[in-house]
This record gives C-alpha cells, structure tokens and sequence, in this order.
C-alpha cells in the first residue's frame, strides 16, 4: 500500500483554511442589505422564474421595471448569474451567492498557487502568493463592501491566463489552451477586467517576443479565436443591442466614464495605507477599503534585497511584474493621465479597480520574495515569513469580522426574495443601467404609465389585450381608421417578436419614451412575446461549435503531452 505524503498536501490545507475563514461572515451576512448583492439576487431570482416558465435563454425580466420587461442577462457576464442559481437549487439566491463566493475564494488561491508553483517550482513561494491574492485588502473589500460579484469571479481566471501565456512563452505549448479558457472565463464574469487583462497581455508578449515564433503566434490566435467563438451567445446579443439603439449602460455621462469622471475617482496617497481593518466613515457608512496592505507593501520593499538572487529563468518575469504592479499601482492616483485615455480604458470608472491588478502581480512577486527571505535560516527568514503570513491572516479575519452578524435570520433572505418575486416590480428595486436612455431619464413615465398600448399617433382603437406577466407574452386586437403609431407596454429591446394575425413579424422602433413602438395600416391580431432574434440565435449555434472545438482541442493536447511524457521516459 503506498504511503500517503500528508506533507505535500500541507500548502493545499493551509491555502483552504485561509479561504474559510475569510469566508465565514459572508453566511452570516444579510445579503439583501448589502449594495450590489441586492442586484445579483434581483437578477438570479428573475432568471430563475424564466427557467421555470421554459423560457430559455432567459434573457429579459417580464417583472422588473413595473412589468414593463428589463434585459437583467444582456450586459453582465452571465457566470454571475448562472451559477449562483445552480448552487441556490432548492434554496434561495442569497445561499447560491453565499457558497459561490466560498468556491471563488478557494479557486482564485488554488489558480494562484499553481501559477506561482509552475514558475517557481517552490511550495513556499506558491503558498504565499495565493495567502497573499485571497487575503489581501481590495480583494476582500470587493467581496464584503463593494459586492462585487463579477470582480471577484474574474480573479479566479487571471492567473489561469498568465499560466497560459507562460506555456506559450516558456513551458508546454501543448497546454496553451488555459489561455482559451482563461479569456472564456474572463468575457462571461467582468468586462472591465477583460479589457484590462487583454492590455496587460498583449504588454506580456510583446516583453518576451523573442520566445515567439510563426507556430506559436498560430496557436495563440487560435487560442483567442477559440474563446470568441465559446462565448459568442454572450457578445454577439450585447453587440445588437448596442447597435439598435443607445442604452445607458453604453453612455460615459450616465455612467461616469469619462476621462475626468474616472480621474475624480482615483485613490490618495492616504487611502492606500489607511488602517485596513477600517471599514466605516466618521459617519458610520460603511465604504471600499483602498489599502494597499501592508504586509504587501513589506513583502514587495524586500525585493531590493531579494533581486540579485532571483534565478536567471525566473528574472525576466520577476523584473515584468514588479513594473506591472508599479504601473498598476500608478494607475490608481491621480498621477496617471486619466484625461487623456481613450475610452476603452475609462470604462474602469473607478481607477482604484486598479488595485486588483496591483493583487494579482503583486502576489507573485510576493510570494518570490518570501520563498527567498524564507531560505535565509541565518536571519531567521523563515520565521519572518511566517510572521508576516500569519499577521495578513489576522488582519484580515479582522476585517472580515465586520461583517459577521449575529442576529443573522435567513427569514429576512426569503422576506426581500418574496418581495421581488411579484408581477410587478418598482424600478428603484434594482439597478436602472440597462435601459435605453430615453426611458432612463424618464422614470417617471415607467412609474405611471398604463399597462395597456397607447395609441402615440392616427386612429384606431385597441380591444382584448391580454397579457401574461411570467411568460411576457400578451395578444390584442387593433382596428384602423387611419394609419396608426402605437406604443406597446414594453421597454425597448431587440429581443421581442411582433406578429399580426397571419403571423407575419411586424417591425417594431423606440419610442420617444424607450418603449416598443409599432405602426400598423390596417386592422388585425397582435401577438408580442420575447424571442431570440435570429442574430441571437446564430450566436448560440456558434457557441455549441466554440465548446465543441474547444473540447476537441483540449482532448488532442492532452493526448500530444501523454506521448510526449512516454517519449521522454
């Protein structure tokens, strides 16, 4: 019987422990209170309704909005939504949030270890790296004060794509397929952090193209082409909304993209080695923890000692990533030249978002120095590493601490889930970004407006409008005197079918309210109901390809690294 090495299974343990115990408090948190948590159950308990009712994809709420119809799955990474409600299978949303966040944790440590580990091939690096990623201030205020949802999920993936652009770089080409499954992660959890880790990337390979040749170009373009096409029903629907008409998630005034708006938003000097158990204002709110760390701060000042005895194969990203964490680190103040970005970048809105790329590059470097300093047995190395780990535990358990609420009763879960489960749902219950713009600056008009079609312009007179709130669908009958404009009690998306009475689809525009609008010549039938556009429809056939390459190229890979690994033996 083989004896099992419960050694090598230390840093795993360690790594999990940590996980857990920052993790705590979330279950013991009431997500219905919290800021943006509130949006993610609103959209995981409206998605969820729609599966019920067998509609699939389910991509606009008939409820929200005042039964008006919300795209809730349209312009947020849909792994956000997804797998939370998986999770909350016979549950509620809170507790699919709740356990999916606890998975995020450990897998973003466990992506990092492993990258750490690849590169280093050093446990102790690899452990303090990902203690350092999952402990670290911003990542854990991006969990508990920002609720972040899609900022954390896309951490577990960033390490997973530096892993791939090293096998392309350094390693085993035949594994380049992590940097399609990275992006594929990346695209469906947070745009923002896609677009940022793309600059970063392309930076990576430019820094190492002499390690570059034709073939590996090919299976990097492939690799990216790969991840297109798998999240194709993810961004081609968001591309034809974009195109059909303007909504407010799209408009840098409403939201506060511009140059000057994300300059405004940056972090001071201050702020980033403010005490980072802190996390409430003189006034009591509670607000977004900017601090660096500085058991970070410590670890990172030790690479003057730690440079010059840095192995040769490991300087190049060594040198990259601290130059990587300085920049991103810059990026964060208003020393950067926000003003003058293109509008890609000021996306981010909030420089100090920043701060999670300063984590991710910073941990490696951390973990790198702390893997030296802890060889050092003449200065007692070791046990500094171990001090300095041990304190990052316990400051941030502190912090985390909080948010530990003790007169937490999942009553009040399942109380703010009925509220929202209704026919009829106020528009201040949730997030307004997904609007059109007409209907955003016009709230008013949702509030108030009749659940019937108005007649905007002609003669006619409508008669028998039904119209079922859980599936969306509603029939009525019109009779025309004159050609007749008339606006539908519907938001504006794409994602709808209008027929008449023979069943031939009838165009529809906005209205000067953002709602539906159709004109009509003659009297007849009509009949509204969500649908995929064709469009929509081509993008999911593309997607079922993407996986099915995808799987083929993961599976032809693994069996090229199996005959290379018999060759080498």
């Amino acid at each position: 019987m083989k004896k099992i090495e419960f050694k090598k299974y230390i840093p795993h343990l360690i790594i999990l422990l940590a996980s857990i115990l920052i993790s705590i408090p979330i279950f013991k948190m009431n997500l219905s209170s919290a800021n943006e948590f509130r949006i993610h159950i609103g959209r995981i308990v409206a998605i969820s309704k729609l599966i019920k009712n067998n509609i699939f994809p389910a991509l606009i709420s008939n409820n929200n909005m005042n039964g008006f119809g919300y795209a809730l799955n349209i312009f947020y990474g849909p792994i956000t939504t997804y797998l939370p409600m998986l999770l909350s299978y016979k549950s509620i949303a809170s507790t699919g949030i709740q356990i999916f966040t606890l998975i995020s944790i450990i897998a973003s440590g466990y992506a990092m270890y492993f990258y750490t580990l690849k590169i280093t091939k050093n446990k102790i690096a690899a452990t303090c790296s990902a203690l350092m990623y999952i402990l670290l201030p911003y990542k854990l205020t991006n969990i508990y004060s920002r609720n972040a949802l899609g900022e954390y999920s896309a951490s577990i993936f960033l390490p997973l794509l530096l892993n791939g652009l090293y096998e392309l770089t350094e390693g085993n080409s035949k594994k380049t397929y992590l940097i399609a499954l990275s992006a594929i992660g990346l695209i469906l959890s947070h745009t923002i952090t896609t677009i940022y880790a793309s600059i970063f990337s392309v930076i990576y390979l430019i820094a190492f193209y002499k390690k570059l040749n034709l073939h590996k170009i090919k299976i990097l373009i492939i690799n990216v082409i790969i991840a297109m096409l798998v999240t194709s029903f993810y961004w081609i629907p968001l591309m034809e909304y974009r195109a059909s008409t303007k909504y407010a998630i799209f408009d840098s005034k409403i939201m506060n993209t511009t140059g000057s708006d994300v300059y405004e938003n940056t972090s001071d000097f201050d702020s980033l080695f403010e005490n980072e158990i802190n996390y409430k204002d003189n006034d009591g709110n509670s607000y977004p923890t900017l601090a660096l760390g500085i058991m970070s701060v410590t670890l990172l000042l030790f690479s003057i000692i730690c440079y010059n005895k840095v192995e040769k194969s490991l300087k190049m990203i060594y040198i990259l990533f601290i130059i990587f964490t300085a920049i991103s680190l810059w990026m964060t103040t208003k020393l950067f030249p926000w003003q003058i970005m293109p509008n890609f970048m000021t996306v981010i809105q909030f420089a100090w978002r920043m701060l999670g790329f300063y984590i991710l590059f910073g941990s490696v470097i951390c973990g790198i120095n702390a893997s030296i300093l802890y060889q050092n047995k003449k200065y007692n190395g070791d046990i500094l590493v171990f001090i300095i780990i041990l304190f990052q535990l316990i400051i941030s358990c502190l912090y985390v601490k909080n948010y530990y609420n003790s007169n937490y009763k999942l009553d009040s879960e399942y109380n703010y889930q009925k509220a929202i489960s209704q026919k009829r749902i106020s528009p201040m219950s949730i997030n307004r970004e997904y609007l059109p713009v007409k209907a955003f600056y016009n709230l008013e008009y949702i509030n108030n407006r009749t659940q019937q079609p108005i007649i905007i312009n002609g003669d006619a007179s409508i008669n028998n409008f039904e119209k079922n709130q859980e599936t969306g669908k509603s029939t009525f009958k019109i009779s025309i005197i004159t050609t007749s404009e008339i606006e539908l009690p519907y938001i504006y998306y794409p994602s709808y079918k209008i027929t008449d009475e023979n069943n031939k689809n009838i165009d529809f525009t906005e209205s000067e309210n953002g709602f539906i609008q159709i004109k009509l010549n003659k009297s007849t039938n009509i009949t509204v109901e969500p649908k995929m556009t064709k469009i929509e429809e081509l993008s999911y056939i593309i997607s079922i390809v993407g996986i099915i390459i995808l799987i083929i190229n993961i599976i032809i890979s693994k069996r090229e690294e199996r005959k290379q690994t018999c060759q080498n033996q």
